[in-house]
């Protein structure tokens, strides 16, 4: 959502509440214009964080993003991501789980493997060129545990998703690293819930 959307919606909720609350107490706004700004600007401060972080992937709300072609990622995503080559020069597949933290502001991407190994977004944004058109852009660090980087050094890279469907039904992306690596991925299988980590991510019921 960019920064127009944001500024039409926050007034739109101002102007709501005025009226809700000049129409449950009967008052003039005129009489305590002081006490109505400052009365209902906390409200919507409050009301527009809570929306921001989770209330516009819930209930009804959660209609009003897809009417609005605004995907709904958050959650662990699960799938299959294929290699060109590893560090001996082979090509090949492993089991990947995304972990998507979504607002409606802003979004953050973290990813897991059993090798172990794990990365993490340092910027990441959904790109809406169109409304059938949408695209999970980031750039990651990615690090092995300490004790198990001999093989795996860290190392940056950036992944590019097309978001496919509304509600979203998979994410099919590329991605290439700083090492020269590159690849595929496909994501299919959903969870509402967010994985802290690999063990929590494979436990997980997907659909």
């Amino acid at each position: 959502m960019n920064d127009k959307q944001k500024i039409k919606i926050f007034i739109a909720l101002y102007a709501v509440v005025i009226f809700l609350t000049y129409f449950v107490t009967g008052k003039s706004i005129d009489e305590n214009l002081f006490r109505w700004i400052s009365g209902s600007t906390s409200f919507v401060v409050i009301a527009w964080s809570a929306y921001d972080k989770w209330a516009w992937r819930m209930w009804v709300f959660k209609y009003v993003a897809r009417f609005l072609h605004i995907p709904i990622l958050h959650g662990t995503w699960k799938g299959k991501l294929k290699y060109e080559r590893d560090q001996n020069g082979s090509s090949g597949e492993v089991d990947i789980y995304v972990a998507i933290n979504q607002t409606l502001s802003s979004v953050s991407v973290r990813s897991f493997f059993k090798k172990p190994s794990a990365s993490k977004s340092i910027t990441a944004m959904i790109e809406m060129e169109e409304p059938d058109r949408k695209k999970l852009v980031y750039i990651y660090k990615s690090e092995a545990p300490y004790g198990k980087r001999d093989s795996n050094r860290p190392h940056d890279g950036a992944s590019v998703f097309n978001i496919v469907g509304n509600p979203v039904k998979k994410l099919l992306g590329s991605y290439f690293t700083d090492r020269k690596g590159a690849g595929t991925v496909v994501l299919d299988k959903y969870s509402s819930v967010l994985a802290e980590n690999f063990e929590d991510a494979e436990q997980l019921e997907y659909s």
